[in-house]
């Protein structure tokens, strides 16, 4: 069988899809040889893990993306699995932010994890964006953050400028003067960063991932009456359908908490 390394070094994707590509497939050889799936055994793999729908055809489209790549027929080629709606994903709540800050007082680097807290919480930012800030794209003055994030096109990438409030500002300015330097304004990993918050979680008795900073920092903005372009421009939605997604409900509990205070 060929080399699954060769494959992903020859796959003509983003880094991010090759680092999500590889990890599928690496999971999937703990069974099976990837010419060796046949449809059935693919789909007994995937429901015997409980893999949410996205998650079964992220696998599916990495293990046919490699079959492609090896040039024989196969029957695994074939199968399709329709895409379902989803479930709102979860997302933070103003208090759940705050105990994580927090729990964030009691680490080991407590600087560093309440800017990563804030900074998620403001910009909207994805773990890719956070992960690959550069220092030199913080201007603490001006409250800015330049990420490098996902081209409009979905091809190659584009420079986009976030902003921050003068809570985040002052925490970054705390987290800078210990930074230990490099190029990155935050050096750990995606993984890094993921185990992070599932040790956070895990002292106020919550699952929280970095993304669930994403759908509750935007909707908590929606909440507050914030125009829904500021926002989507804050975040990066080019769609109002992919945006509504994040922040469904939102604006029900905005008209809520106006009719209570009303009363």
């Amino acid at each position: 069988m060929k080399d699954r390394a060769l494959f992903l070094r020859q796959l003509n994707a983003e880094e991010t899809t090759k680092r999500t590509y590889g990890y599928m497939l690496s999971y999937l050889e703990t069974v099976h040889a990837l010419d060796e799936y046949t449809t059935q055994s693919f789909l007994d793999f995937v429901r015997a893990r409980g893999w949410a729908n996205p998650t079964a055809r992220l696998a599916l489209a990495a293990l046919k993306a490699y079959l492609r790549w090896l040039g024989a027929p196969h029957p695994m080629l074939d199968l399709r699995i329709p895409k379902r709606q989803s479930q709102p994903g979860r997302r933070l709540t103003l208090e759940q932010r705050d105990n994580l800050l927090q729990a964030a007082e009691r680490t080991y680097n407590p600087e560093r994890d309440q800017a990563i807290i804030r900074v998620l919480w403001d910009t909207f930012v994805r773990s890719f964006e956070l992960t690959e800030a550069r220092l030199d794209g913080v201007n603490l003055k001006q409250r800015e953050l330049v990420v490098l994030t996902k081209a409009a096109n979905g091809k190659g990438r584009q420079w986009e400028l976030k902003r921050f409030s003068p809570e985040t500002a002052a925490a970054l300015q705390a987290w800078l003067d210990k930074h230990p330097g490099g190029e990155r304004l935050f050096p750990l990993t995606r993984d890094g960063l993921a185990c992070l918050f599932k040790r956070l979680g895990r002292h106020v008795g919550l699952r929280v991932s970095p993304h669930d900073f994403r759908r509750g920092g935007a909707s908590y903005q929606v909440e507050r009456g914030v125009p829904d372009r500021l926002v989507m421009k804050q975040g990066g939605w080019r769609s109002h359908e992919v945006f509504e997604r994040y922040t469904i409900g939102a604006e029900l509990r905005a008209l809520d908490e106006l009719l209570w205070n009303a009363q």
